[in-house]
């Protein structure tokens, strides 16, 4: 594993089950990229690896958050040649006899000494659980201690006046930068403005939420869309409205019109109807007569047809509505059209707006873990 990533540890989870389902739980849109997962022996403890330095403070882990620790690498000791960096089972001299408490060579039977450590100078034999330089500590809390001792320095400088920055070493690195179990030692969380620049005023409490949400502009121009969108399909809805009203309209007038027609036209007694097939015998005489050709009139059956009322008033409606029902058609091809974009812009904006809730609230959680550890930290 790279020492640049973040390594983490988290605990109690149950020896039966298989790495391969503990990487697929781990793998979830809760927890942070991770490169690779092993257990610490055989113990329900594992190592995972992240993508980057950054370790979170809980892992979502078989339906539920686990404490995640920053792993802290322990030096290999022998108790054999008593040298540092490798176990006693795999000692290059394992006949070169060391005392782990004094450091003397081959030393004799029963012997007695004071012991002390050779790596914190602790009065304990080198190797022991006591001792508190048997664990290294992790890439992440080293360069968060280096980067506040950086601002630290920025900020004396700042106080004191333009000097000459000369750095005769490496800056000491505070242990309280690391992230310790003890919830006292808690770190405070880095600041965010340059600390080397002098402060105008007392500056207003504001929660971290508040600072997220308004130093967001992605949440503003999103809100400010929808509210568009919003607006847009009133207007739509509001002219659909007026449409159907119109279209109403027309059809109950068209019905009217017809109505009227039909009850102004009566139809064809039966006595004129008994009279039309009487001139046929007096017509066919006179043709017989008539030693001229004469031409026949118009047969009462197309006459009939030609001055059917309904039929005039059918084509008179066609004439005077048929153009503005054809723009109606269309307006309501194009209405149903813009529906149907909108409807797909609100699914979109329906799903952005549950990313940005989820964000909300994931941003709530991180407040409240944050607004938990500081009380914590003050009493």
């Amino acid at each position: 594993m790279p020492d640049g990533a973040g390594k983490g540890v988290i605990h109690g989870i149950p020896m039966s089950m298989s790495m391969e389902l503990i990487r697929e739980t781990l793998d979830c849109d809760a927890n942070p990229p991770i490169l690779g997962v092993r257990r610490l022996g055989d113990s329900g403890s594992l190592l995972i690896l992240f993508e980057g330095s950054e370790v979170p403070w809980r892992v979502k882990c078989l339906g539920s958050f686990k404490k995640c620790w920053l792993y802290k690498k322990k030096l290999e000791v022998c108790v054999t040649c008593g040298l540092l960096g490798h176990r006693a089972d795999v000692c290059p001299d394992p006949k070169k006899l060391k005392c782990r408490g004094c450091g003397k060579e081959n030393p004799e039977q029963g012997h007695t000494c004071i012991p002390v450590c050779q790596l914190c100078g602790g009065a304990h034999m080198l190797g022991d659980s006591k001792c508190r330089k048997m664990y290294r500590k992790p890439f992440v809390a080293t360069k968060d201690a280096t980067r506040r001792e950086d601002g630290k320095d920025g900020a004396a400088q700042a106080k004191d006046g333009p000097k000459g920055r000369s750095r005769s070493g490496t800056p000491s690195r505070s242990e309280s930068g690391a992230r310790l179990t003890d919830k006292k030692e808690f770190p405070s969380l880095p600041s965010r403005e340059d600390p080397r620049l002098p402060k105008t005023g007392p500056e207003k409490a504001v929660s971290f939420a508040s600072k997220v949400t308004k130093a967001n502009p992605e949440t503003v121009a999103l809100r400010k869309e929808n509210a568009e969108l919003k607006a847009k399909i009133g207007k739509q809805e509001a002219e659909l409205k007026r449409q159907g009203t119109e279209i109403a309209e027309l059809r109950k007038m068209i019905a009217e019109l017809v109505n009227n027609k039909a009850t102004s036209v009566a139809p064809p007694t039966q006595a004129a109807a008994q009279k039309l097939p009487e001139a046929k015998p007096e017509i066919e005489e006179a043709d017989e007569k008539m030693d001229t050709e004469v031409v026949r009139p118009t047969s009462i059956k197309r006459k009939a047809a030609e001055t059917d009322p309904l039929v005039t008033l059918e084509r008179k409606l066609t004439s005077k509505f048929g153009s503005k029902i054809d723009r109606l058609e269309t307006q309501m091809q194009e209405v149903n059209v813009r529906l149907n974009a909108l409807g797909d812009i609100k699914g979109s904006m329906d799903k952005i707006l549950a990313a940005l809730s989820g964000l909300t609230e994931r941003m709530a959680n991180m407040e409240s873990v944050v607004f938990a550890n500081n009380g914590q930290e003050s009493q």
